[in-house]
Parts: structure tokens; C-alpha cells; sequence
């Protein structure tokens, strides 16, 4: 676990570099729609999987407690299930889908933010494909891992939006300056 971790970091790190290379000879105007919609993802995906993850942990908790009523299990179990979450995935896989999209046709974008948000789409399908595997609930650690994988998804393309409006700044005092 701890070597995989590892390399998760290592990988993140690694793309986060390619970035930083990759967007240092030439800056592209900075799209501010597309950060808008980017931090509306990661909301979306870590408020949505943070719920599911909540309700797997009371469901996990529950069967273990010999008080809590059949009624209440059975709610709880509802909750996490995939069926009840289908429409959360299909919404974040939409927004996904359509930031890999117009990331790539976008001109002038290294690959870099690219390759980070087509492996953000893989890591949330492969949780979706989990999470309608492991029925009735995928357990709340498996939400936790594929989560905190996720929010790292986001990180190198947050630094190239974050490159390009700074540089987008720098253009606009230097040209006030003149």
C-alpha cells in the first residue's frame, strides 16, 4: 500500500513537472471558463463521492451494530448503492468528458493537461466500474483511496490554469506599462 502511494506521488509529481516544462517557452491566454468549470467538477465529484463514501461508512457501521433497526440498515444500504448514484456518475463522467474534450481541441495546450484530465477519467470510471461491482455498497475505504487519487487528478491542471493567468497578468502590466 505504502509503495503505491508512492507511486501515485510520484506519478502526480512527475506530470505536475511535464507541466511546468511543457507550458515555461510559451503561455497561452488563461480561460477563465474553463477553471470555472474544472473547480465546478471537482466540487461536483468530491461533494458527490464524499456523500456515497458517508453512506457506505454508517451502512458498514450499522451491520456491525447489532441496535440499529433492519428498517435503518436497509436505508442506509439504499444509500450507497449504486443504482441510487447512477445519475451522480453519469453528471461527473458528462463534465469529465467534456473538459477532456475541449482540453484537446483547445489550441496551443500541451499534452500534459491533457494526459492528467484522460487520467482523471479513467481512475472515476474504473471507480464506477467498482462501485457497481461491490454490491450492496463498495466499502467506504475504497471511496477514501479513489477520492483522495482523484483531488491529486486535479493538480497539474490546476498549475497549468494557474501558469496561464498568472502569465495572462504579466501581459496585461506589461502592455498598461507602455
Amino acid at each position: 500500500m505504502k509503495a503505491q502511494c508512492n507511486d501515485v506521488s510520484l506519478k502526480r509529481m512527475s506530470i505536475t513537472c511535464l507541466v511546468f516544462t511543457l507550458t515555461s517557452c510559451a503561455i497561452p491566454p488563461y480561460d477563465e471558463k474553463m477553471d470555472e468549470q474544472l473547480t465546478n467538477l471537482q466540487l461536483s465529484m468530491d461533494t458527490s463521492l464524499g456523500e456515497i463514501e458517508g453512506a457506505s461508512f454508517f451502512y458498514e457501521q450499522s451491520i456491525r451494530n447489532n441496535a440499529t433497526s433492519k428498517e435503518n440498515i436497509e436505508k442506509l444500504k439504499k444509500q450507497c448503492s449504486y443504482e441510487v448514484n447512477y445519475n451522480r456518475y453519469s453528471d461527473i463522467n458528462a463534465k469529465i468528458n467534456y473538459l477532456v474534450m475541449r482540453l484537446s481541441v483547445t489550441p496551443n495546450i500541451p499534452q500534459g493537461p491533457i494526459n492528467a484530465m484522460v487520467a482523471m477519467q479513467k481512475n472515476f470510471k474504473s471507480l464506477q466500474e467498482m462501485h457497481a461491482t461491490h454490491q450492496p455498497c463498495l466499502k467506504s475505504v475504497n471511496f477514501a483511496e479513489k477520492r483522495m487519487q482523484l483531488n491529486g487528478d486535479f493538480y497539474p491542471i490546476y498549475s497549468y490554469l494557474l501558469q496561464t493567468k498568472v502569465g495572462t497578468t504579466e501581459s496585461k502590466t506589461d502592455k498598461s506599462n507602455k
